[in-house]
């Protein structure tokens, strides 16, 4: 009886420190690896730079294209030779004195 009584004792101040220590543990986990933890955060920050320059990208190429159509479609500015170059690579249109380069991406 004396052995169970002691036992008893032993496991009163054994098992919170035990019982902290897994909550420190899981907490410590989850703060690193967990769906909102230092990990995703660091994959998040670096996809937003990511898409940042992917939108930067996206919006020259847009200025670039605006620009294009702006001479296009400007009556009082019409660039001809611009027009000319367009009509000629949609229809795919050449004359036989024209050189042809093909430039692939």
């Amino acid at each position: 009886m004396g052995i169970i009584y002691e036992l008893k004792r032993h496991i009163k101040h054994i098992v919170p420190p035990v019982i902290a220590i897994c909550l420190l543990i899981y907490f410590v986990y989850h703060f690193f690896q967990g769906d909102r933890g230092v990990h995703r955060w660091l994959q998040l920050r670096q996809e937003i730079r990511t898409s940042k320059s992917l939108l930067e990208e996206t919006e020259k190429n847009k200025a670039k294209l605006e620009l294009k159509v702006l001479k296009i479609t400007d009556e009082n500015n019409l660039d001809l030779d611009l027009l000319e170059e367009e009509v000629r690579k949609t229809l795919n249109y050449g004359t036989k004195n024209d050189w042809v380069i093909y430039n692939h991406p």
